[in-house]
């Protein structure tokens, strides 16, 4: 498999696709009549992907007249792709998708934070992830990782939680299993999942807002995901939301990051506790309303609404999903984080973003790894 760049006969491939993954059974002429490309060469690309194995032919349709057409599906049996989540925690986080983006297979793997231990982790995970299916039908894996990446390189150019900058990790996961790998930070993945396959696919233009180990936005603009020039869009975790002594010094204890973080609610409740309790305690004493833990959990969401209202007033999407720690917390979280979030809009009869909770969890990252080299193939990048 290799990249290829955009043609026109490739275009007109990916759109024929297209429509036949998003139907449940769709003829020759239909497809013709949606796109303006004539009968023949519809057929000629449908026929070219039921020989490849992309499309099935089924039983015939309903006629309208003449003849019963044969109808088309998408082989959801073509191929399998993998999307990792390298997280800033203990677990690796992968999933085995079929060709229609459906999970077929979870896997989470500890690991440490140096690259000869992590690669050697990837390799168990990819390798459990497959557990005994035909490794030539493995396309291509995702990996979504803590850091700024330059994806045309494949490399991790900054990372605050890894040894893995300007490291081959891609390199060394083609070696060893010899398929396309895809590097793209976490929020970017995350996003894409949600356009695809979640609540963003009626938008064009979303963000995607992920917080907890660590802080982050996947833009998509105009359908696709944006990385701004040096592939640093949405690194908002420097947004200063704590007691400010001086705007002119750099100080992490009063960033977004730091001060909604899962250690820092942890720390935060301890002390007004006085014992010690760790996250998954917290969360239920939320869950039961215990005074001193809401008030440590709604100060967080408001950390994270105005973080959220910043990157709405300047981008003005149609919806910011939220994830990470947010799907944890549930609806009064929610629920507080809108009151607060739209407080910060300039203009909230303008500015009428939607928000919502991500529903794909703690799988939302790595199901978007699987999204990656999911669209290189619908789009004929890699073959």
């Amino acid at each position: 498999m290799k990249y290829k760049s955009p043609n026109v006969k490739n275009i007109n491939r990916s759109t024929v696709l297209k429509i036949i993954m998003k139907s449940e059974g769709i003829s020759r002429a239909e497809i013709a009549r949606m796109v303006s490309l004539t009968k023949p060469t519809v057929s000629r690309i449908t026929n070219e992907f039921i020989e490849s194995g992309y499309i099935l032919e089924t039983g015939k349709g309903e006629s309208k007249g003449g003849k019963r057409p044969r109808m088309l599906v998408a082989n959801k049996d073509a191929f399998y792709v993998i999307g990792i989540d390298l997280a800033d925690d203990k677990f690796l986080r992968g999933v085995l998708c079929d060709f229609t983006g459906t999970i077929l297979h979870k896997e989470k793997i500890q690991h440490n934070f140096t690259y000869k231990g992590i690669l050697k982790e990837l390799f168990k995970l990819i390798e459990f992830l497959m557990d005994g299916r035909d490794s030539q039908k493995l396309a291509g894996i995702g990996l979504a990782v803590s850091g700024i990446v330059d994806r045309d390189q494949s490399k991790v150019i900054a990372s605050s939680n890894f040894d893995l900058i300007e490291k081959d990790l891609t390199g060394g996961i083609t070696k060893k299993f010899s398929v396309p790998v895809i590097l793209e930070n976490r929020p970017n993945a995350a996003a894409l999942a949600e356009k695809r396959y979640g609540l963003g696919s009626p938008f064009t233009n979303m963000v995607f807002l992920t917080s907890g180990r660590g802080v982050g936005a996947g833009i998509i603009c105009n359908g696709k995901m944006y990385g701004g020039s040096f592939g640093g869009a949405g690194e908002i975790q420097n947004i200063r939301v704590g007691n400010l002594s001086s705007f002119a010094e750099y100080d992490k204890t009063s960033t977004v990051e730091y001060m909604s973080s899962e250690e820092f609610i942890v720390s935060k409740v301890n002390k007004s506790k006085e014992k010690k309790l760790n996250f998954s305690s917290i969360l239920k004493l939320y869950d039961e309303n215990d005074k001193d833990v809401a008030a440590e959990i709604n100060r967080n969401a408001e950390y994270i609404a105005y973080s959220a209202s910043v990157i709405a007033n300047i981008l003005n999407p149609e919806a910011i999903i939220l994830g990470g720690q947010v799907v944890e917390f549930g609806e009064k979280y929610l629920e507080h984080f809108k009151s607060v979030f739209v407080k910060h809009l300039i203009a909230p009869e303008l500015n009428r973003v939607k928000v919502y909770v991500s529903k794909f969890g703690r799988d939302g990252v790595a199901y978007g790894g699987a999204a990656l080299i999911l669209d290189e193939i619908i789009n004929f990048n890699i073959l």
